[in-house]
C-alpha cells in the first residue's frame, strides 16, 4: 500500500525487476546435460489504482507467473535450481509509465531492522 499524507493516490505502475540464473539438466545438443544459465532479468509492469477510502493510498497488485514474463522459461516436470537476486521496484517516473525513462528506485527487497 501507497500512502503519503500530502499526496495523492498513486494511479501509474511501477517496474518489477528481479534478475535470476537457472540450473538444470537442460543443455547441450540433446538438452540432457547439466547447465547453467547465464544472468536473466525478469522484468514486468506492476499496475497501481487509487483507493476509494481515504486514507488507503493507492494499490498495486499483479498476479503473474514466470512463464507469463518469459515464455519458455519453466519447464513442466524438469528440476531445476533457480537463484533468484533481491526483487527492486522501480517507480513509473513523472509520466507513470514503468516503460519509459527516467524511473527511480521505489523500494528493494530485504530486511527492515529499526
Amino acid at each position: 500500500m501507497l500512502t503519503h499524507p500530502a499526496l495523492a493516490d498513486y494511479a501509474g505502475e511501477l517496474q518489477a525487476s528481479v534478475t535470476i540464473r537457472v540450473t538444470d539438466r537442460l543443455h547441450g545438443s540433446t538438452q540432457a546435460e547439466s547447465g547453467t544459465t547465464q544472468d536473466m532479468s525478469f522484468t514486468f509492469a506492476v499496475p497501481c489504482a487509487p483507493t476509494p477510502a481515504d486514507p488507503a493510498g493507492g494499490t498495486c497488485d499483479i498476479a503473474t507467473s514466470a512463464d507469463a514474463v518469459l515464455p519458455g522459461a519453466v519447464v513442466e516436470g524438469k528440476r531445476a535450481i533457480w537463484a533468484l537476486e533481491p526483487l527492486r521496484l522501480l517507480d513509473g517516473g513523472s509520466d507513470g509509465i514503468a516503460s519509459t525513462s527516467p524511473n527511480t528506485l521505489f523500494a528493494t527487497q530485504g530486511f527492515f531492522v529499526p
